[in-house]
């Protein structure tokens, strides 16, 4: 009885070490997610910030271009 006790609690030594391990590993790839995500919302915020410097100059270039196609220059003879 003592040498089946033994083995059944060698098994579920081996099964808790299994389950540390994998909360382990879950630890592991939560830390990398949460960095991913650092770095996505750091690029995020960087391309909204490029993209309100363009927006005002392409604002004035696309009114420039607007107002020479309706009104062209006249020629004078």
């Amino acid at each position: 009885m003592l040498i089946s006790q033994n083995r059944a609690d060698t098994k579920r030594q081996a099964i808790a070490d299994q389950q540390w391990q994998t909360v382990q590993e879950e630890d592991r790839q939560n830390e990398e997610l949460l960095a991913l995500s650092r770095q996505i919302l750091d690029l995020t915020k960087a391309i909204h910030s490029m993209a309100a410097q363009i927006e005002p100059a392409a604002a004035n270039w696309q009114g420039a271009s607007a107002t020479s196609i309706a009104n062209p220059p006249r020629e004078t003879r």
